[in-house]
Order: structure tokens, then sequence, then C-alpha cells
């Protein structure tokens, strides 16, 4: 089952759902954290466990750090909503997809400084209003 099906066929605007970006954005999330034990202990509390065994933790940090994209195929739909919420992905109810800001994309960005935001949306018909606005608060931040 792929990561699209998982999200009972979600549309991801814009974005592609392969290994190497799944990997690349996890690495990036990842980063903010001690350790690969940390992050998979604090991903799986979330959901308001107080206490996760530590072989459990073990044994998904050791499958995160040998196989991430296997590793996020892994998790129930839930999880993989709370990880793309993590990565700074926000749904959007109305156009019913996943939306995120584009401050990564160097094209973009440069166009985004040197544009009025009405021109850059014309430009970039594909992007929304929404996603223009986070990322000028990811930017400002």
């Amino acid at each position: 089952m792929n990561i699209a099906q998982k999200t009972k066929g979600i549309v991801f605007k814009n974005y592609s759902f392969d290994e190497g970006y799944i990997v690349n954005e996890l690495n990036k999330l990842m980063q903010q954290y001690e350790s690969t034990e940390a992050f998979v202990d604090y991903f799986y509390k979330l959901d308001g466990d107080d206490w996760i065994a530590d072989s459990y933790i073990r044994e998904k940090s050791n499958l995160l750090n040998r196989e991430p994209y296997y590793w996020v195929c892994g998790l129930d739909s839930e999880n993989l909503e709370v990880l793309l919420g993590l990565m700074g992905w926000v749904w959007d109810s109305v156009a019913e997809e996943w939306l995120t800001h584009f401050k990564d994309d160097e094209e973009k960005m440069e166009d985004f400084k040197n544009m009025t935001k009405e021109e850059f949306l014309n430009s970039y018909s594909y992007l929304t209003d929404f996603e223009y606005e986070l990322t000028k608060k990811e930017v400002s931040v």
C-alpha cells in the first residue's frame, strides 16, 4: 500500500511522494531531535500514551534508521497525518488536500521576493493564497 492509498486517495498538491522526497523531509524533521530514539519516543507518545516499551522504541528506531521510507509506509492513516503535520503540512478542509509552504524552493522564493503577492499567485496559479501566507509566515520566523 502506498502513501496515497493510506490517506484515502487524498491528493497531495504539487508534491511528489517518491522515496527520496519523503526521506529528505523526514531527515529535516528529525534534525530537531537529539536522536532517532528521541524522535520515535516523542512521535508515538503524541496519541496520549505516557509510556512505551523501550524494546518498541528500539525496534521502530532501528527501522527508521535502516529504512526510513518503509517506516513511513508502515504508519496507519492517523499517524501519517500526524507526521505530515510535524513536517509542516496543513490540511485544507475546503480544498481537501494537504498544503505546505514553499520556502525550500529556490526558484519560487526568488520570485516571492521580487513579485507582489498578486503577481506571484498569477504566475504560480496552482498555488493557493493560503500557501503564500504560510510561506510568508515561515520566512518571517
